[in-house]
């Protein structure tokens, strides 16, 4: 059975460390956000990675929650790390 860090590494397009804090990204080549964004954010959130912060990014204008993870448009995103 591999390592629960290599499960969560399938199930998001990123995984980003700065400063100590961890990041799943999951992106998006549209501008509206679904609920079927999150699935694979929410199975990390919920059973592989506590200490991993899920985000959705996205082509849209503007940011929102779905099912309890921040979707934001890419360039809100790249502010929130601190890029």
């Amino acid at each position: 059975m591999p390592d629960k860090a290599v499960l969560a590494l399938v199930f998001a397009d990123f995984i980003v460390t700065l400063e100590g804090r961890r990041f799943a990204v999951e992106a998006k080549a549209q501008v509206e956000v679904h609920e079927s964004a999150v699935l694979a954010l929410e199975q990390i959130r919920s059973g592989y990675e506590k200490t991993i912060t899920p985000f959705v990014v996205h082509l849209g204008a503007r940011s929102k929650k779905v099912k309890g993870i921040w979707c934001h448009p890419w360039q809100v995103l790249l502010r929130e790390l601190g890029l």
